[in-house]
């Protein structure tokens, strides 16, 4: 899957956006981990990661042994089964100690959707490679406040959906004014639409690959795919 995204070795891979952040990114650790060392963190937080995802877990003067070699996990702390982020300094500081680094950039709140402060997404602007991530699973979602992150500025920004269901028109909007690559004006760019598999697959890969004619001149690229099935096209 990391061919899809064009990822070379010294490339600092920010993962953005909502529906499967984390997944993407040990996903493409384990990819990357054959051909170099890998270093996954957040400048967020995370749920902790499962020994079998890294080698190395390093938090604060703690050292965790796992059993996926070359992939090493560095945060500061553990608070509420998360693991808290380090700073952009810390993660520049260790660059030239791997040969790829993964950077969970963004949080949710476990929600289906989502929309960014002016604080958000935490991207590092030395990140060359930014991913947004929008899970199509969100086909027909009721676009309420239990279903959204940050939901009165949702709200203000998107007046005309509220209460409706995600449509091919919304997500053209969500995807036009979404805050998935900050203020980087300079990284590889792409969105990848997670979650077409299942029951509604035929459904979400029409809708998949009308998203990424209407995107087709734009400075970033649409892949969509499946984190369950590990395909990306």
């Amino acid at each position: 899957m990391f061919e899809k995204f064009n990822i070379e070795k010294k490339d600092i891979i920010t993962i953005t956006g909502v529906g499967g952040k984390t997944t993407l990114m040990f996903l493409l650790s384990s990819e990357l981990s054959k051909f170099g060392k890998v270093m996954a963190t957040t400048t967020t937080k995370i749920y902790i990661p499962e020994k079998s995802q890294f080698e190395k877990m390093y938090i604060s003067d703690e050292e965790i042994t796992g059993e996926n070699k070359n992939i090493f996990v560095v945060g500061k702390e553990k608070k509420d089964k998360k693991l808290i982020g380090i700073g952009y300094h810390e993660i520049e500081r260790l660059k030239d100690d791997f040969d790829y680094i993964l950077i969970e950039g963004d949080g949710s709140k476990e929600k289906f959707l989502k929309e960014w402060n002016e604080l958000e997404p935490c991207i590092p602007n030395f990140s060359n490679v930014i991913i947004g991530v929008i899970n199509l699973d969100i086909i027909d979602l009721d676009l309420i406040e239990e279903n959204i992150h940050r939901f009165e500025l949702f709200k203000e920004k998107y007046p005309a959906y509220i209460n409706k269901k995600v449509s091919l028109d919304f997500l053209k909007k969500y995807i036009k004014n979404g805050k998935f690559f900050g203020e980087n004006k300079t990284a590889k760019k792409y969105i990848f639409l997670n979650g077409v598999d299942g029951e509604k697959k035929s459904e979400k890969e029409k809708i998949a690959k009308e998203l990424q004619e209407i995107f087709k001149n734009e400075d970033f690229k649409i892949i969509y795919g499946s984190l369950k099935n590990y395909t990306a096209y």
